[in-house]
């Protein structure tokens, strides 16, 4: 697994900072130990990531401005995720064969091109196996290792509190014996207790001393709002390669509703005839949850990242039904085998497409890196000796590669945020503003130099004060 990953990622490690990840460097680079401790006291105005905080201090304290390093360290992140949930795979009763399929379909998963390439994800990189190592540490009843990285989890990335309602959902689907399903359910919830406590203080923490929890977007609630994420979820996840978005959205309702059927009638079948029908619950389930709370917490604002844990759950599933297929060669009937070797054709084509759509984003990545170096160190050719206090007014900024990238809102970004700090890091000085489209400037004096960037990014003076 670790060798496809490097395979699949590495051609992208050459790409450069874009967007926040300026920000972020700026701020670990200039910060001392005891501003990062101060990041684990939680406020209501910015996230609360204090273990990322130490990340990104610790990776630009050790490194200097190496944005290889950068990726590399988050590329061992993903790696060591896609370990961790092979062995979970394991954990739950899958062969080695089919546990593999599981840490296959997560390496090579089209949203870790963010999570990767993209150093301001450096949270999904930490998270991932951190909460994996959890559920791992749980289902292998070392309770008191599970608290500790969940604990930790919670510190790297809000979307940790969905470990409680992700183990019940194991207790619940994996007991043995039985049990009735409302037994299934006490049982589920009396196992899940330390954990339940743990998310309780982490909400008293917050609330109590943060006095809130800030949020990137204002999400919409209304029941066709949601049911209209769920179903842009739900595409962004299996839709390969990106062409196929444009197919999706020219068709949008007959595809969700033929999706919905074939949902149905796979779930019947596996419910009645499938051995490791927990197994794929489970992980269905677990998609299911993340879903719904990205879609509650954050929809219309959606992005790849954003699939990088119900991409998890998916995995985990895929596994259960390549564990089937392997029951089905070894005693199936001939429809079985059938029907098996139809589906692993399946999923190595749609494996093979996301391989693809992640080469093409590497590209993606290095293009944006290289043109946000260049349109700094232009800016910094056409005024080398700014003014004091200067506010920089620079038109035409790009956001993005592209204003799109299939299916929706997602990166490689350029300067959707990032270029001021940009522009100080280059010019070696704090004293300098910078306003662009969306971007009003903090600090500015009179002196202002109006610039403005070109399609081939080279730099043009507008006006000069």
């Amino acid at each position: 697994m670790a060798i496809v990953g490097l395979l699949v990622f590495v051609p992208g490690l050459r790409a450069g900072l874009a967007s926040e990840d300026f920000d972020f460097y700026r701020t670990a680079h200039l910060a001392d130990i005891h501003q990062v401790v101060k990041a684990f006291v939680p406020n209501d105005y910015f996230w609360y990531r204090p273990v990322q905080e130490l990340a990104y201090w610790a990776e630009a304290h050790l490194f200097g401005f190496d944005p290889f390093a950068f990726h590399a360290v988050s590329l061992a992140g993903h790696i060591t995720s896609s370990a961790l949930l092979y062995w979970l795979a394991r954990r739950l009763g899958c062969s080695p064969l089919a546990s593999f399929a599981t840490g296959i379909i997560f390496i090579t998963s089209v949203h870790a091109h963010e999570v990767v390439w993209w150093w301001a994800d450096l949270h999904y990189a930490f998270g991932g196996p951190l909460i994996l190592g959890t559920l791992l540490a749980w289902f292998g009843s070392r309770r008191l290792l599970a608290v500790f990285l969940a604990t930790a989890a919670l510190l790297t990335d809000e979307s940790s509190i969905l470990i409680a309602p992700v183990v019940m959902l194991g207790e619940f689907l994996l007991a043995g014996g039985s049990l009735t399903w409302a037994q299934r359910l006490v049982t589920a919830i009396r196992s899940a207790i330390p954990l339940i406590a743990l998310l309780v203080l982490y909400f008293v923490f917050r609330l109590g001393i943060g006095g809130g929890i800030w949020g990137e977007s204002v999400p919409c609630h209304s029941p066709s709002c949601i049911a209209a994420g769920i179903v842009n979820y739900g595409a962004r996840l299996v839709l390969r390669p990106d062409r196929a978005y444009g197919l999706y959205e020219h068709f949008k309702l007959i595809l969700a509703t033929l999706g919905v059927l074939a949902g149905g009638v796979i779930a019947v079948v596996v419910a009645t005839r499938g051995r490791y029908r927990r197994v794929i619950a489970f992980g269905a389930g677990w998609t299911t949850l993340t879903v719904l709370f990205f879609v509650l917490a954050l929809w219309p604002y959606a992005s790849d990242r954003f699939m990088y844990y119900p991409d998890m759950g998916i995995a985990l599933a895929l596994g259960g039904f390549a564990q089937e297929a392997i029951r089905a060669f070894g005693d199936g009937s001939r429809v079985a085998r059938l029907v098996a070797s139809l589906g692993v054709v399946s999923l190595l084509l749609w494996v093979g497409a996301g391989i693809h759509m992640l080469e093409v984003r590497a590209g993606g990545w290095i293009r944006a890196g290289n043109a946000a170096t260049l349109i700094v160190d232009n800016v910094f050719a056409r005024v080398p000796d700014a003014p004091h206090g200067v506010l920089l007014q620079i038109d035409d900024v790009p956001d993005s590669v592209q204003p799109v990238f299939p299916p929706g809102n997602t990166g490689p970004y350029l300067f959707r945020n990032g270029l001021e700090s940009a522009v100080r890091l280059r010019f070696g000085r704090d004293d300098i503003s910078v306003v662009w489209t969306g971007h009003p400037a903090h600090g500015a004096t009179t002196i202002v130099i109006h610039l403005r960037v070109n399609a081939d990014n080279s730099v043009v003076t507008v006006s000069e004060p």
